[in-house]
């Protein structure tokens, strides 16, 4: 009976081995003697320099903060046009909202809203305008 050991004292040489293998296995992969290709090739790895991104991160910061200014501001509009009452608090940025009997939260800045007594959470002025009027309750 034969053992096997995990030690090999004998390397088969390169001759050996290539009558073995069979390129055309390999065609669809295209592997290069460096190795496979880079799935991140062409995105930078490490920040050329850090004050970019840093100018970066800040100019993405200004523009969420407008972004939800200009929600804050253009759902109260909405709300006030469609003759639904509310009261303001954290200058803006939390609207308590009234309709159809019910009490809402409502945070304009990310359009999340949820009826008081209530733990699911919903988005968007024009579903809360619908869940507060009574055309939109009958849906």
């Amino acid at each position: 009976m034969s053992s096997i050991s995990c030690r090999s004292t004998s390397m088969a040489s390169e001759s050996e081995i290539s009558g073995t293998l069979d390129p055309s296995c390999c065609d669809d992969q295209q592997d290069r003697a460096d190795g496979p290709a880079n799935p991140l090739a062409g995105f930078p790895t490490e920040p050329e320099e850090d004050s970019d991104w840093k100018e970066f991160g800040q100019a993405m910061k200004e523009r969420s903060q407008e972004r939800r200014a200009n929600n804050r501001f253009a759902s109260a509009k909405l709300l006030v046009e469609a003759g639904i009452s509310f009261d303001a608090r954290n200058n803006g940025g939390h609207l308590i909202v009234r309709g159809l009997g019910q009490t809402f939260d409502f945070w304009p800045g990310t359009g999340l809203w949820q009826e008081r007594g209530t733990t699911q959470q919903n988005r968007g002025v024009h579903a809360l305008i619908a869940r507060c009027t009574p055309a939109g309750d009958a849906q």
